[in-house]
């Protein structure tokens, strides 16, 4: 979920994505109501923001924060660890 970053995509995580997309693995939208999506999800990999990683909790799921873990999401990495 979110707009799609100006970042160069290396070929081949893009052709992944495709793959996953096609298979119905994958999809990408640029907003969504994560109290409906959410529960649609059997585990969450969130990037620690205080609402995804929120919402993912409240599911009682499988959650985990990736990403370079500044500020919040190391607070957030410990809670979904605990």
């Amino acid at each position: 979920v979110g707009k799609r970053q100006a970042d160069p995509v290396p070929s081949q995580v893009e052709e992944a994505a495709e793959s996953l997309k096609a298979r119905d693995k994958l999809c990408e939208v640029e907003s969504a109501d994560f109290g409906l999506l959410f529960r649609e999800m059997d585990a969450f990999v969130v990037h620690g923001g205080l609402g995804t990683t929120v919402e993912a909790l409240r599911m009682h799921k499988p959650t985990m924060v990736t990403g370079i873990l500044l500020m919040d999401q190391r607070f957030w990495g410990l809670v979904c660890y605990s």
